[in-house]
């Protein structure tokens, strides 16, 4: 009876440490399982994270892309290549929008700026020819040329009169000679062909003058200059077509103002 109560009292104290053996791993798997929780918690965001976290990146990206874009407008890059003839701003000086900084001359691009009257603007079109003249010590040279562009406005100028005129800004390309030098600032004379005629008498603009309120000339005749009132046609910088009041073979005095010379007046042929 004794060693069955004594086995007794040994099975009933194993069986308390195996229940406290089982309680305290219960108690540890517990805290494994709080500490797995703490630690996924902490590796992975809250619900709702992700999405800010990718926004503010996407804004980032946004930043550096305006920064670069705002970088690249610090460099001005010119439209064309060539030689920069003249600076409008040095460096460190302050500039403004809408600013010219330099003047690039591209030696294959030039073109010829004219100023015509807006009285006389109707008349040019885009793509008239014209006949433009660069004078030389030897001799002036003649070479064509075609408008390309027309201003939309006008804008006043002085005459070398002193006169405020109105003028509209024509632009032409030039057909250069190859061996003709021309460079930017030269002054050439412009002719707009509006009307081309033929077989037409012509006579210098010089030997035209007023006579009661008529345009006229000083024909010879009989030896004498008798004042014959004409009718212009198309006319040029230094031609004039007379489309009446003039024959072929009529002889003319070329300078009416020359001294001396009056209706009735006896001259002699040269």
């Amino acid at each position: 009876a004794q060693q069955e109560h004594a086995l007794e009292v040994f099975e009933e104290d194993e069986y308390d440490k195996a229940r406290d053996m089982v309680t305290k791993a219960k108690i540890n798997v517990d805290m494994q399982r709080m500490a797995l929780e703490v630690l996924r918690e902490s590796y992975d965001p809250p619900k709702g994270s992700r999405e800010i976290i990718e926004a503010s990146k996407q804004a980032l990206l946004a930043q550096l892309d305006l920064i670069d874009y705002q970088k690249g407008n610090y460099t001005i890059s010119a439209p064309l290549s060539g030689i920069i003839t003249h600076l409008e701003a040095e460096e460190g000086e302050m500039v403004s929008p809408q600013m010219p900084l330099m003047k690039i001359f591209q030696e294959d691009r030039l073109q010829v700026e004219s100023r015509v009257l807006t009285r006389d603007i109707h008349e040019v079109d885009v793509g008239m020819p014209v006949k433009l003249t660069l004078e030389l010590r030897e001799e002036d040279v003649e070479f064509p040329g075609e408008v390309v562009k027309i201003s939309p406005h006008a804008r006043e100028d002085i005459s070398p009169l002193g006169l405020e005129e109105e003028r509209v800004k024509v632009t032409i390309d030039p057909q250069i000679p190859d061996d003709i030098k021309i460079a930017p600032g030269y002054k050439v004379d412009v002719e707009y062909i509006t009307e081309e005629v033929s077989d037409k008498l012509i006579v210098p603009k010089s030997a035209l003058f007023t006579y009661e309120g008529e345009d006229a000339l000083f024909v010879v005749e009989r030896g004498r200059a008798q004042v014959r009132q004409v009718t212009k046609g198309p006319e040029t910088r230094l031609e004039v077509v007379i489309t009446a009041g003039l024959e072929e073979g009529d002889q003319i005095i070329l300078d009416p103002q020359r001294e001396g010379i009056d209706e009735g007046v006896a001259v002699t042929p040269l």
